[in-house]
Protein backbone atom coordinates (compact mmCIF):
# COMPACT_ATOMS: atom_id res chain seq x y z
CA UNK A 1 0.00 0.00 0.00
CA UNK A 2 1.15 3.55 -0.70
CA UNK A 3 2.65 5.26 2.32
CA UNK A 4 0.20 7.64 3.93
CA UNK A 5 3.05 10.05 4.65
CA UNK A 6 3.55 10.58 0.92
CA UNK A 7 0.19 12.32 0.65
CA UNK A 8 0.50 14.48 3.74
CA UNK A 9 4.08 14.74 5.04
CA UNK A 10 3.29 17.89 7.04
CA UNK A 11 3.32 17.74 10.83
CA UNK A 12 -0.04 17.34 12.58
CA UNK A 13 -1.73 15.66 9.60
CA UNK A 14 -2.24 12.19 11.02
CA UNK A 15 -6.02 12.62 10.70
CA UNK A 16 -5.62 13.24 6.96
CA UNK A 17 -3.35 10.24 6.64
CA UNK A 18 -5.98 8.04 8.32
CA UNK A 19 -8.67 9.42 6.00
CA UNK A 20 -6.43 8.75 3.00
CA UNK A 21 -5.75 5.22 4.15
CA UNK A 22 -9.48 4.61 4.54
CA UNK A 23 -10.10 5.67 0.95
CA UNK A 24 -7.26 3.53 -0.38
CA UNK A 25 -8.43 0.52 1.65
CA UNK A 26 -11.86 0.68 -0.02
CA UNK A 27 -10.42 0.86 -3.54
CA UNK A 28 -10.60 -2.36 -5.50
CA UNK A 29 -7.86 -3.64 -7.80
CA UNK A 30 -10.43 -3.51 -10.62
CA UNK A 31 -11.02 0.20 -10.04
CA UNK A 32 -7.30 0.90 -10.09
CA UNK A 33 -6.94 -1.14 -13.26
CA UNK A 34 -9.80 0.78 -14.90
CA UNK A 35 -8.14 4.12 -14.09
CA UNK A 36 -4.94 2.89 -15.70
CA UNK A 37 -6.80 1.68 -18.80
CA UNK A 38 -8.67 4.98 -19.08
CA UNK A 39 -5.37 6.84 -19.16
CA UNK A 40 -3.90 4.60 -21.84
CA UNK A 41 -6.92 3.85 -24.08
CA UNK A 42 -7.32 7.36 -25.42
CA UNK A 43 -4.37 9.44 -24.30
CA UNK A 44 -5.05 13.15 -24.22
CA UNK A 45 -2.67 15.45 -26.04
CA UNK A 46 -2.32 17.94 -23.20
CA UNK A 47 0.10 20.15 -25.15
CA UNK A 48 -2.71 20.78 -27.64
CA UNK A 49 -5.71 20.79 -25.28
CA UNK A 50 -4.48 22.92 -22.36
CA UNK A 51 -3.73 26.05 -24.45
CA UNK A 52 -7.39 25.97 -25.49
CA UNK A 53 -8.56 26.76 -21.95
CA UNK A 54 -10.07 30.22 -21.64
CA UNK A 55 -10.70 30.27 -17.91
CA UNK A 56 -8.40 31.83 -15.32
CA UNK A 57 -6.61 28.85 -13.78
CA UNK A 58 -4.82 28.60 -10.47
CA UNK A 59 -2.69 25.53 -9.92
CA UNK A 60 -1.85 24.91 -6.26
CA UNK A 61 1.00 22.47 -5.84
CA UNK A 62 2.65 21.11 -2.72
CA UNK A 63 6.42 21.37 -2.83
CA UNK A 64 6.76 17.91 -1.26
CA UNK A 65 4.21 16.23 -3.56
CA UNK A 66 5.58 12.74 -4.14
CA UNK A 67 3.23 12.03 -7.06
CA UNK A 68 3.49 15.09 -9.31
CA UNK A 69 6.90 16.62 -9.85
CA UNK A 70 7.22 20.40 -9.80
CA UNK A 71 8.72 20.34 -13.30
CA UNK A 72 5.51 18.79 -14.61
CA UNK A 73 3.39 21.37 -12.85
CA UNK A 74 5.51 24.21 -14.27
CA UNK A 75 5.12 22.73 -17.74
CA UNK A 76 1.37 22.34 -17.28
CA UNK A 77 1.10 25.95 -16.10
CA UNK A 78 3.11 27.15 -19.11
CA UNK A 79 0.50 25.62 -21.42
CA UNK A 80 -2.56 27.27 -19.84
CA UNK A 81 -3.28 30.90 -20.76
CA UNK A 82 -4.00 33.22 -17.81
CA UNK A 83 -2.76 30.68 -15.31
CA UNK A 84 -0.62 30.83 -12.23
CA UNK A 85 1.25 28.18 -10.31
CA UNK A 86 1.50 28.51 -6.54
CA UNK A 87 4.00 26.18 -4.92
CA UNK A 88 3.25 25.72 -1.26
CA UNK A 89 6.51 25.16 0.58
CA UNK A 90 6.55 22.23 2.96
CA UNK A 91 3.22 20.91 1.70
CA UNK A 92 2.58 17.49 0.19
CA UNK A 93 0.02 16.14 -2.28
CA UNK A 94 -3.11 17.57 -0.67
CA UNK A 95 -2.49 21.19 0.43
CA UNK A 96 -6.22 21.92 0.20
CA UNK A 97 -6.67 19.48 3.09
CA UNK A 98 -3.53 20.17 5.09
CA UNK A 99 -3.50 23.98 4.72
CA UNK A 100 -7.01 24.98 3.65
CA UNK A 101 -6.88 28.58 4.86
CA UNK A 102 -3.71 29.28 2.89
CA UNK A 103 -5.15 27.64 -0.22
CA UNK A 104 -8.34 29.68 0.17
CA UNK A 105 -6.27 32.87 0.49
CA UNK A 106 -4.40 32.04 -2.74
CA UNK A 107 -7.69 31.39 -4.53
CA UNK A 108 -9.20 34.63 -3.28
CA UNK A 109 -6.12 36.65 -4.27
CA UNK A 110 -5.96 35.04 -7.71
CA UNK A 111 -9.56 35.74 -8.63
CA UNK A 112 -9.70 39.17 -6.97
CA UNK A 113 -6.72 40.24 -9.08
CA UNK A 114 -8.72 39.25 -12.17
CA UNK A 115 -11.91 40.97 -11.07
CA UNK A 116 -13.75 37.68 -10.82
Amino acid sequence: MVSRALHAPEPDTEHIRRWDESILARATPEAADRLFVMETEQPIDWATRLPQLHTPTLIVHGELDAFHRIEHMRYTQSLIPDSELVVMEGSGHVPALTRPLEVAAHIERFFTARGV
